[in-house]
């Protein structure tokens, strides 16, 4: 949940807010405004799971101390099954600047079971999905789609099981694995990962996505 995500933006001191869609509107016909109506700069500030300040600078590229701030948003309301602009995810990364860049994450899971999501065409940094509402099985099994060049700036504070590639109990020392295998936390639903090949072939069989829509 998305809502459910504030506590943990609370908890390393940033920052959220809720924003309708006359005012997404609104900023984003303001060519000037780099921020939403209700926001507010904030100060650079590293997170305690930032692997060193040699990876920051890496990651900035450019020398200058640079904040982020992530939009999310429906693609689809889950409960009205109201339809958002997906052009929105170009638009808000445009309001980025040198010292701040947006980043977006877009909630495809009420989408997807009805409409094609092409994330080349979208331009967001992430989606969300739920596998089982497109096929009702299996449950418990999502997806975080990434863009590889966002990855390297997603901290991790928890790490166990396939997450860790070494790790000393003696002194407080770990190494996670490289990439989103970081990010694989003990043995994955292998069985369940599996059955969504069977579902994606019924479901292309019936005529896939535009037979749905």
């Amino acid at each position: 949940s998305v809502l459910g995500m504030r506590d943990v933006a609370a908890e390393r001191g940033a920052d959220q807010f809720s924003i309708d869609v006359e005012d997404v509107e609104t900023w984003l016909f303001d060519k000037a405004a780099d921020l939403p109506p209700g926001a507010r700069h904030a100060a650079p500030r590293s997170t305690p799971h930032t692997s060193s300040s040699t990876r920051r600078a890496e990651l900035r590229g450019d020398g200058h101390n640079t904040t982020y701030s992530l939009f999310a948003f429906p693609a689809a309301d889950n409960y009205g099954g109201k339809l958002y602009p997906l052009s929105w995810a170009r638009g808000i990364k445009a309001k980025s600047t040198v010292h701040h860049q947006w980043k977006v994450l877009v909630d495809a899971a009420a989408f997807v079971p009805h409409h094609r999501l092409n994330m080349s065409e979208v331009g967001a940094d992430f989606a969300v999905m739920s596998f089982y509402k497109l096929f009702g099985w299996p449950s418990g099994v999502g997806a975080l789609i990434m863009r590889k060049d966002v990855e390297p700036l997603l901290s991790k504070a928890y790490w166990g099981g396939g997450g860790v590639f070494l790790a000393t109990s003696s002194i407080k020392w770990h190494l996670l694995n490289e990439g989103v295998m970081r990010f694989e936390d003990g043995t994955l639903p292998f069985l369940e990962i599996i059955g969504l090949k069977h579902g994606l072939e019924v479901l292309e069989g019936l005529g896939g996505m535009d037979a749905v829509k």
